[in-house]
């Protein structure tokens, strides 16, 4: 670059499922002998675009032949509408999510899902997800997990 010109930096974060305050450090080393490395900080405010609370779902110990749901708040945060165009559990068997067939959530809105565990005579671990299939390409799918133990005798 010649003095005097200037040039956009574009920064890429892979945030993944993770949420928050982002604050990072780029250091820039230039030929510039007055300024040999320039430090630029980088902030942004991290969130999901289509919100799933809780974002984690522990029955904790159940019995066996017990039946137990939690509530599901999912929240349109983007500025545009989005159509859930598929709700389901993973694995199907033990556990169901009702209601399955919200079509679309405006901008801003939110809709309750019920979460219920229903083990029968099993015992042992469950570990599940809940997968919401949408129309953004963007984030054509968003999970949640969910888990619990079936123990027989405790109260």
């Amino acid at each position: 670059m010649k003095p005097g010109e200037s040039r956009a930096i574009t920064v890429d974060v892979k945030t993944g499922t993770w949420e928050g305050e982002f604050k990072k450090v780029l250091l820039i080393e230039t030929n510039d002998r007055k300024t040999p490395l320039l430090s630029l900080t980088v902030k942004a405010s991290i969130y999901s675009i289509l919100q799933v609370e809780p974002k984690f779902i522990d029955f904790g110990d159940i019995r066996p032949g017990s039946v137990r749901q939690r509530d599901i708040l999912i929240r349109n945060r983007r500025q545009s509408p989005v159509t859930l165009t598929h709700i389901a559990i993973d694995p199907p068997g033990m556990a169901s999510i009702t209601p399955s067939g919200i079509s679309g959530l405006a901008p801003g809105a939110a809709a309750k899902l019920v979460l219920k565990l229903s083990p029968g005579a099993y015992t042992g671990p469950i570990y599940g997800n809940i997968i919401i299939d949408t129309d953004w390409k963007d984030l054509p799918r968003k999970t949640t997990h969910f888990r619990s133990h079936v123990v027989a005798g405790i109260r």
